[in-house]
């Protein structure tokens, strides 16, 4: 009983000889010749697409580069503020300038220290004393303004240091 030819060479082949690929029938050697060339394009089309993959990748991450550097010139709160550290620091920074811009005054006359109570530092509170002798002002009680200073920088930095992530 006779086989049938391949398809590419015509040799006869018996039917155990037979290779089909897609369904025509090759012998052995031009089958592996075939198996080979499809490999070898399976092989470039693969090569090609991760060629094409990468391209994209490339142009992907100069869009975000370029988007970065856009949002990197305008502030995003949302950022800023996701470390507790940074909080800290904003609110800490926030206090001590509400103390520096309503600093404690007082008033010293004859010897004796009256408290004049917290005011804007542009306008200083009047002074509750009045003597038509003597000009009295109320000026900036360093001592107590130096010690609130302090306090606020000590608890900033203990809040900075609890907050620390190893």
């Amino acid at each position: 009983m006779a086989g049938k030819p391949c398809a590419k060479c015509g040799k006869n082949l018996g039917w155990l000889s037979q290779n089909k690929i897609e369904g025509i029938i090759y012998c052995e050697d031009c089958w592996k010749k075939l198996k080979q060339e499809k490999s070898g394009t399976v092989k470039k089309l693969k090569e090609e697409k991760k060629e094409t993959n990468n391209k994209e990748k490339a142009k992907n991450s100069a869009a975000k580069k370029l988007k970065e550097e856009k949002n990197s010139a305008t502030i995003d709160t949302r950022k800023i503020f996701r470390d507790e550290k940074r909080i800290i620091l904003f609110v800490t920074a926030a206090i001590l300038a509400l103390i520096l811009s309503f600093p404690p005054f007082h008033t010293v006359y004859k010897g004796i220290d009256i408290n004049s109570g917290y005011n804007f530092i542009l306008n200083p509170p009047i002074p509750p004393i009045t003597d038509l002798e003597i000009k009295i002002s109320s000026n900036i009680n360093i001592a107590l303004l130096f010690i609130q200073y302090l306090f606020t920088v000590t608890i900033g930095g203990i809040l900075w240091f609890v907050f620390k992530k190893d």
